[in-house]
């Protein structure tokens, strides 16, 4: 928990109350409906090779948000590496690759669960 500042006072966990409330229904909509990047992935995954695009550096992200969404919607992993371009200032290369998920152990039980 943050250290409080002059201007802020110290929260009293003890004064509080949790009262029921409604939470309004979420009503925001995938903001990639068309996500070029399932095909592409799932593509990649089957062949075994790996797909890149170059984009402007402020899409990088959205590109791997892209990327990570197509994986969880086919069920499977992706390796993401972004490369920025040297001679093209300005440039991000994005290489991805469909892959199998990786079996994980958790910690608590020791079960098994799948990880992207």
């Amino acid at each position: 928990m943050p250290t409080p500042t002059k201007n802020t006072p110290k929260l009293n966990l003890e004064s509080l109350t949790a009262v029921e409330a409604e939470v309004p229904k979420q009503t925001r909509e995938r903001k990639h409906a068309d996500n070029p990047f399932t095909a592409w992935l799932a593509e990649s995954y089957e062949s075994g090779k790996g797909r890149s695009v170059t984009i402007p550096n402020a899409n990088a992200t959205e590109v791997e948000y892209l990327i990570r969404r197509a994986s969880n919607d086919l069920g499977i992993g992706a390796r993401v590496v972004k490369q920025e371009n040297k001679p093209r200032k300005g440039q991000t290369t994005v290489l991805f690759q469909g892959k199998a998920r990786k079996q994980r152990k958790s910690a608590e039980n020791g079960d098994a669960s799948t990880d992207a």
